[in-house]
């Protein structure tokens, strides 16, 4: 489990299809507490994958309160 702390985090977040089980989820049970931003355009990034500001290759994951 991956517990995120209250904020706005920039940058990308990915999960690599070696890992499953994965669970993150924000410490406070709001949803608007925890935002995961990017600006990372697909004609920059050359990809859908690599302007995704999150990308789940990742088995059975679960994502709460972000």
């Amino acid at each position: 489990m991956i517990n995120v702390k209250k904020g706005t985090y920039r940058g990308q977040v990915v999960l690599s299809s070696a890992k499953s089980g994965v669970t993150i989820q924000g410490t406070t049970g709001t949803a608007t507490d925890v935002v995961i931003t990017g600006n990372v355009s697909q004609a920059a990034a050359g990809s859908a994958d690599g302007s995704a500001t999150v990308l789940n290759q990742a088995r059975d994951t679960t994502f709460k309160n972000l």
